[in-house]
């Protein structure tokens, strides 16, 4: 039997508790044993999630767009800069949020 080094610590909701626990306690194993053999035995099926190609253009312009801001308040809170407007300011946060309504939409 191999040493075993790593610790594994989990939540889990109340439901999924009493489900690992019931199936564990039907198998008569403790539960990380059985925890162990489910993940020996289950198949896993991975699905690629395709980003169409005018959505990566949006998130790219996002996150300029929210980087630029970012860069703008730090710099107006370290006193750097002084000469921002707030229609400025208003214009950034108005193109983050519609940037990602964008988003929303084109993956929904």
């Amino acid at each position: 039997m191999k040493n075993k080094t790593r610790r594994l610590n989990i939540l889990v909701t109340p439901e999924e508790y009493r489900s690992i626990y019931s199936k564990a306690r039907q198998s008569e194993l403790p539960i990380s044993h059985f925890l162990i053999e489910a993940a020996r035995k289950v198949e896993i099926k991975m699905y690629l999630k395709t980003i169409p190609a005018s959505v990566s253009k949006v998130v790219l312009t996002l996150t300029l767009t929210a980087s630029n801001f970012n860069q703008l308040v730090r710099h107006l809170h370290q006193g750097a800069v002084q000469n921002i407007s707030e229609k400025e300011l208003r214009f950034y946060g108005e193109r983050i949020l519609y940037l990602a309504g964008e988003i929303k939409k084109a993956v929904q």
